[in-house]
């Protein structure tokens, strides 16, 4: 049975308690923010541009070693590949990259927690939340990921 994009769009605004409404027809406001009738598709202005710098590197590790999960800056700039171990997570913050790597020993904890890290840390350090988050388990082949091979060239 095909539902039309009528019907679909009324069954969603039913299923969201009144949080959506369904609209037939695009007003004034719809084309002002795509930048016009004909006009081009304006930029998000409410969303902040990512740098397009790369970073110099900063590394963080994730563990609950002690007890409690912590993140704990481990070193900035002069990074090498001997830094990360089998035991935790770490994060990479590569200016306009992130990259978690995951340890073959790492907690299940540690494990859970890696993805949250990096988006509460985008978060707290004012960068856009669309920031590429890359997830590397240890082990894995890392010859594709420039920004890493730059950060860890030795």
């Amino acid at each position: 049975m095909l539902l039309s994009l009528g019907t679909v769009a009324s069954n969603m605004e039913q299923s969201r308690n009144g949080k959506s409404k369904v609209l037939m027809s695009v007003d004034e406001a719809f084309w002002t923010a795509l930048g016009g009738d004909m006009g081009p598709i304006a930029d998000d202005a409410a969303e902040p541009k990512a740098s397009e710098a790369f970073g110099e590197g900063i590394l963080y590790k994730l563990s609950d070693n002690s007890g409690k999960l912590m993140c704990t800056e481990i070193g900035r700039g002069d990074l090498r590949k001997n830094m990360l171990g089998s035991d935790d997570v770490y994060m990479l913050d590569a200016g306009i990259e992130i990259f978690m790597y995951v340890g073959k020993r790492a907690s299940n904890a540690e494990r859970k927690n890696a993805m949250g890290t990096a988006i509460s840390y985008l978060a707290h350090q004012d960068k856009p939340l669309g920031t590429p988050i890359h997830v590397i388990k240890e082990g894995q082949d890392v010859s594709k990921l420039d920004h890493w091979k730059k950060v860890f060239a030795n």
